[in-house]
């Protein structure tokens, strides 16, 4: 039986009863493909070698991503065995097809209630299955939303922070597929962050939209946009410095990787900042003044601060804590 939507949003609420999203004689199938690799089947990491292996991990990968989706075969084997003869890659393919669907289900393969394959095409069934790609699929959606409040962008945070635990399959570097797929959900995951952001702080919440252009910046790498929206926020905070900083760190890193300045909406943004909080004068070069021997460079005011806005900390409620992305 197939989770419906209010079953799926039951579990991101933190619902412990989560029996609605198996059958009653199949156990749930899931699989982890974000920060890492991991097949649990009811609840338990399956214990077979096989399950491990390379090839079998890639195509795994590639099957959670098309979640109940069919996928051609020789299509799949390509991406899995680029350099092979295209019979190698279909025998390949039976192969390591038949060792995964044996690791999971260990009964006939007509029986296989997780794998099927057909007239020239495969798939995972989506009936008894669970990926964290649909975890992260929801959360994105959640933050997209025009009518987002702080109570749910702060409970679709929570959902994007358990499943997507770092980039997609992070040690695959050759499959074409899984490299493409890691790129559009960064840019999809920090995209959707960035949204939220906009829109919290278009509703006035805006510790939670610092917070939320932070970790899209951290997985972006310094999106200019996202760092022009962090600068609006720091200076609407009272903290231009920091919104000073935040340019600084982007055109640095734009010299760096592209070879160019930012954008003029950039530059002009940080001349407003500078301009309406006085920093003008205080940017102007001057001898660092001397500092005692032994004494702490930061007080434990100004450390709570700065940690808040390196984004080690969640700005949002005291009882809500949670670990940054």
């Amino acid at each position: 039986m197939k989770c419906s939507r209010e079953d799926m949003e039951g579990v991101h609420a933190g619902s412990a009863d989560s029996s609605p999203c198996a059958s009653d004689h199949v156990p749930l199938l899931e699989i982890r493909v974000f920060g890492g690799y991991d097949v649990l089947l009811d609840g338990r990491p399956l214990e077979s070698p096989a399950i491990r292996q390379r090839k079998i991990r890639e195509l795994m990968c590639i099957l959670a991503l098309n979640h109940g989706q069919e996928l051609n075969s020789d299509h799949l084997a390509n991406s899995i065995w680029p350099r092979s003869s295209k019979e190698k890659k279909r025998n390949c393919l039976n192969s390591q097809w038949y060792a995964a669907s044996h690791a999971v289900f260990p009964g006939k393969m007509n029986d296989n209630p997780y794998f099927d394959r057909r007239h020239g095409t495969c798939r995972l069934c989506d009936e008894h299955l669970h990926t964290d790609v649909e975890d992260v699929d929801w959360a994105c959606n959640e933050l997209i939303r025009r009518d987002l409040d702080s109570v749910r962008a702060v409970s679709a945070y929570q959902v994007l922070q358990a499943a997507y635990r770092g980039d997609l399959l992070p040690g695959e570097m050759e499959n074409a597929i899984i490299i493409r797929a890691r790129n559009d959900w960064r840019d999809r995951v920090s995209g959707s962050l960035s949204a939220a952001a906009q829109t919290m702080m278009e509703r006035g919440d805006d510790r939670t939209a610092l917070w939320m252009a932070t970790v899209a910046c951290r997985l972006a790498g310094m999106r200019e946009d996202v760092v022009r929206l962090r600068m609006e926020l720091f200076a609407k905070m009272g903290m231009p410095a920091y919104a000073v900083k935040a340019y600084a760190e982007l055109e640095e890193l734009m010299r760096a990787e592209v070879g160019m300045d930012p954008s003029p909406q950039s530059v002009a943004l940080m001349e407003q900042v500078v301009d309406g909080s006085g920093l003008a004068a205080a940017m102007a070069p001057h001898a660092p003044s001397p500092r005692r021997r032994g004494k702490p460079i930061f007080d434990m005011e100004r450390r709570g601060k700065s940690s808040f806005v390196l984004g080690e900390a969640l700005p949002v409620r005291s009882d809500r804590l949670f670990r940054p992305m």
